[in-house]
């Protein structure tokens, strides 16, 4: 063996231990990090597992951190890997071992894999945020017509609603639309609604009233309707809170204890649709059904106001109140507090 072969043998095994130096120094991560994703897989598997995916409201916000910390951490992760793949690249490409090359190309491979994997685990949460981001802009569609979602309301009016919304449709359809469907059937989705309401501990002792309300409704008579059913609004409310054990609460207006109930309620309904009905049905109460205002001030423009005006129908003060749309409206809202349990 002359110098010249000493050399180059000398420089491949040098070549050589740097490879595998390197290789030895990047498994402690490669190691570390396929058990976090196999942990992390596993612990997501047994979240999606737990709750039912069409339905869970919590998921939007477990998604909503994961989304960002998860994949956050993942491509920095990646990112330094790829770095110390890319470092060592050079030295282990120069040398002629078929083995090290071999190894390469599955460590590449399995980088993939990884990343593709962990990207699969998320999936069902991204499907699921995607849910979360429609059933929102529909809530918001109903918000701006100073409506909500009710449990008895059917979902191709819901969807009708906001595809009008979508194309600029005015209060005025829109109110006509959903009072229009009621109405159909000598107002059956209403009578349905009322009997099943008759099963809720809160409303049990209040359906009589509530029943001859919606036989004042059928006939027309708004005038009886709307007061008929509007004390019962901070009445199940205060029947809620007392029940709950959150009596605390009471003692406020009106508006406040309504709020207060429905916001109790937000932080045990699970199901997607009763929790944008709940949260649009709040926004309506805290910024129009109960806003603050001043009887003196505005006493002649409240005795021609036709929206509903909860404080001055109670006290005598607003006189024009008396429209089909205002008597469903209330129907709609104790539809809405027969989620309260």
């Amino acid at each position: 063996m002359n110098r010249n072969e000493r050399v180059q043998i000398e420089q491949a095994a040098q070549q050589t231990g740097r490879a595998l130096a390197a290789y030895r120094d990047l498994l402690p991560s490669i190691s570390a990090y396929a058990l976090a994703a196999v942990d992390t897989r596993r612990w997501l598997a047994q979240q999606v597992a737990s709750f039912d995916l069409s339905k869970i409201i919590a998921a939007d916000h477990l998604y909503r951190r994961l989304n960002f910390s998860f994949n956050t951490a993942t491509s920095d992760i990646l990112r330094s890997m790829s770095r110390s793949v890319n470092t060592y690249e050079s030295v282990i490409s120069s040398i002629q071992y078929p083995k090290l090359r071999e190894l390469q190309r599955a460590a590449a491979d399995w980088f993939l894999s990884v990343e593709g994997t962990l990207r699969k685990a998320l999936e069902p949460l991204r499907e699921l945020a995607e849910r979360v981001g429609r059933a929102d802009e529909i809530a918001n569609a109903f918000r701006s017509y100073g409506l909500w979602m009710a449990p008895s309301m059917p979902e191709d009016l819901v969807r009708k609603v906001a595809v009008l919304h979508e194309r600029g449709g005015s209060s005025g359809t829109i109110h006509s639309v959903i009072s229009g469907r009621y109405a159909r059937d000598d107002w059956r989705l209403l009578e349905g609604a009322v009997d099943r309401w008759a099963a809720r501990p809160l409303f049990k002792k209040r359906v009589k009233s509530i029943a001859q309300a919606l036989d004042s409704h059928r006939r027309g008579h708004y005038g009886v309707s709307v007061p008929a059913l509007l004390i019962h609004v901070e009445g199940i409310a205060v029947d809620y809170l007392k029940s709950n054990g959150s009596a605390e609460k009471l003692g406020g207006k009106t508006r406040e204890v309504v709020c207060a109930a429905l916001q109790t309620s937000v932080e045990e309904i699970i199901n997607l649709g009763d929790y944008m009905a709940v949260t649009s049905l709040l926004a309506y109460i805290e910024t129009q059904m109960y806003a603050k205002i001043d009887f003196d001030v505005h006493y002649r423009s409240l005795r021609r106001e036709k929206k509903i005006v909860g404080h001055a129908i109670r006290h005598g003060r607003q006189l024009s109140y008396d429209s089909r749309m205002n008597s469903l409206k209330l129907f709609l809202i104790l539809d809405v507090l027969s989620l309260l349990d």
